[in-house]
C-alpha cells in the first residue's frame, strides 16, 4: 500500500484513520486558509486542496497519497469562521445549538506518481 500522509493536525481526522485501521502519518499543513468562494461546497474543495498541495509540495521522496480535509460550519446562510478564542467559541456554539445550520466537510486526495507528477483526478 503506499504512503498515507495526512495533511492536518484535526485530532478528529487522525482518529477516524486510525478507527479504519488506514496507516498513515501527519504532515501538518502551514498554508494560509485563502477563500475566494462563497458557496460552501466550494469553499470545503478549496481549503482542502490548498492544504494537499501544500503538503504535496513539501515532500521531496517518495510516492505517498497525501490527504487535505476541511470543514465549514454555516449558519443561517452565513460561513462561520475559527473562533478567536474559547469565549468566541462558546458564544458560536450556543448560536449554532439554536439554529439550523450546514456543515460541509471535503477530503481531497492527491496522488504522487513516481515521476514526481500529480495525478490528474
Amino acid at each position: 500500500m503506499d504512503e498515507i500522509i495526512l495533511a492536518s493536525g484535526s485530532p478528529r481526522r487522525r482518529e477516524l484513520l486510525t478507527l479504519i485501521g488506514v496507516p498513515f502519518k501527519v504532515i501538518k499543513s502551514d498554508a494560509p486558509e485563502i477563500i475566494t468562494k462563497t458557496d460552501p461546497g466550494e469553499i470545503v474543495m478549496e481549503l482542502s486542496m490548498q492544504k494537499a498541495l501544500d503538503v504535496y509540495n513539501k515532500i521531496t521522496e517518495g510516492s505517498p497519497i497525501v490527504l487535505g480535509a476541511d470543514t465549514i460550519v454555516c449558519l443561517d446562510g452565513k460561513v462561520l469562521g475559527k473562533p478567536a478564542d474559547r469565549e468566541d467559541a462558546k458564544r458560536m456554539l450556543s448560536e449554532e445549538s439554536a439554529r439550523i445550520r450546514r456543515c460541509s466537510s471535503l477530503q481531497r486526495i492527491i496522488p504522487r506518481l513516481r515521476s514526481g507528477h500529480l495525478q490528474n483526478l
